[in-house]
């Protein structure tokens, strides 16, 4: 933190930048500083964790890997006003603004860790204009003292008046990250194209004006009659037979066309849709990845390379659109009908990595949607930058 800057927590201005503005000279009555300012902080206190074994002597091993528990701030300040009696009403503000139950009230779902927002100076100027990197902790209050001093409160009610106060957080996690997120949103696309026919013939599906070209991949959400293909696979389109209102599909990039056995009267299919780029991570650690997709009510697959990690979504068929989130503590959900739930076991990842971390460089990225019946708007992917 620099104390030179806005410190703020649940709209509450813990450090004032500008107080010396708010000085009101001239000795007189009601004359001095008005606002509260931050005079010491320290949150470098991390808790390691580590578990011990009891059998290390049978087995050679006496601990687990450690890892970063909770981190604690602790903050210590003075609260400064121009009388008595607004003083006073300062103080009951101040303790609301750091009440572990209203903040847990402002926002259930963070369980009261809320954003300790502050900034540090920077001489990057390529990546920071402004001079400062604008910084959070997710924290909750523990607690806040204030002391009353016979010296700092006055003895008149217009006379300028000071109280210290204190106070500690616990915070979500040991993470220190970017106030802003990095984000990615992805447009509302593609349609479905319904009313197409497929001939057991020729396997050709027919549908004027497709504007499909070969390599491009096709999902079909229903299929009426016929055998051959499957709903929810995503299917390539080749070179053979390809027309302005006709095309065959195989299940390998250039290869054989799907052998249609059985006419298809009416077929609905979604064009695959791939959104790919880089992104940048300015902070000194790993970014966790998230991301919020909104899915028609098809079958399909969503595939993904970012960061370290190649995983893939599998999507089942439905009655309704449906909301997945990949959540930056490891937890995948869908939710239908208002109702969220996890489904862990519907997220497959290739190799050794697991979730997403994005390194601090400027890294590349490519997820794309196969079916589920396109996508709705507001899906997007994002990561916090992280510097410690």
């Amino acid at each position: 933190m620099d104390t030179t800057r806005d410190i703020t927590y649940r709209a509450y201005l813990l450090n004032d930048a500008d107080i010396q503005s708010g000085i009101v000279g001239g000795g007189a009555s009601g004359s001095g500083i008005s606002g509260c300012v931050v005079d010491t902080f320290d949150f470098t206190d991390v808790d390691v964790v580590q578990w011990l074994e009891k059998r290390s002597q049978a087995d050679g091993s006496d601990a687990g890997d450690a890892f970063l528990g909770p981190r604690r701030v602790r903050v210590a300040g003075t609260l400064y006003a121009t009388t008595r009696l607004t003083l006073f009403d300062e103080l009951l503000s101040l303790r609301a603004a750091l009440n572990p139950v209203l903040a847990q009230r402002e926002e259930p779902l963070d369980k009261g860790y809320r954003p300790l927002y502050f900034s540090v100076p920077t001489n990057r100027a390529d990546d920071y204009p402004s001079g400062a990197i604008d910084l959070m902790v997710k924290a909750i209050p523990r607690g806040v003292q204030h002391v009353t001093q016979r010296d700092s409160l006055g003895g008149e009610d217009n006379e300028a008046l000071a109280i210290p106060w204190q106070a500690t957080f616990i915070c979500k996690d040991p993470g220190i990250y970017a106030q802003a997120p990095v984000d990615v949103e992805f447009e509302t696309y593609p349609a479905l194209a319904t009313s197409a026919t497929i001939n057991a013939a020729t396997n050709l599906v027919t549908k004027a004006t497709h504007g499909l070209v070969a390599n491009d991949r096709v999902t079909f959400s229903s299929l009426t009659g016929g055998t051959g293909l499957t709903l929810g696979v995503a299917y390539y389109v080749i070179a053979t037979g390809l027309t302005a209102s006709a095309f065959a599909v195989s299940l390998t990039l250039a290869g054989s066309a799907v052998d249609v056995t059985v006419n298809y009267t009416d077929a609905s299919y979604v064009k695959s849709v791939t959104f790919a780029g880089t992104w940048s991570n300015r902070g000194t650690y790993l970014g966790k990845f998230n991301g919020l997709f909104i899915v028609g009510a098809g079958a399909g697959t969503i595939s993904a390379t970012v960061g370290d990690s190649v995983f893939t979504i599998t999507v089942p068929a439905s009655t309704v659109n449906r909301t997945i989130r990949v959540k930056d503590d490891k937890v995948l959900t869908f939710e239908e009908s208002s109702v969220e739930a996890p489904q862990m076991s519907r997220i497959a990842f290739i190799g050794d990595a697991t979730w997403p971390l994005i390194d601090p460089a400027v890294t590349s990225y490519s997820i794309t949607f196969h079916g589920m019946a396109g996508l709705g708007a507001g899906g997007h992917m994002w990561f916090y930058e992280q510097y410690a």
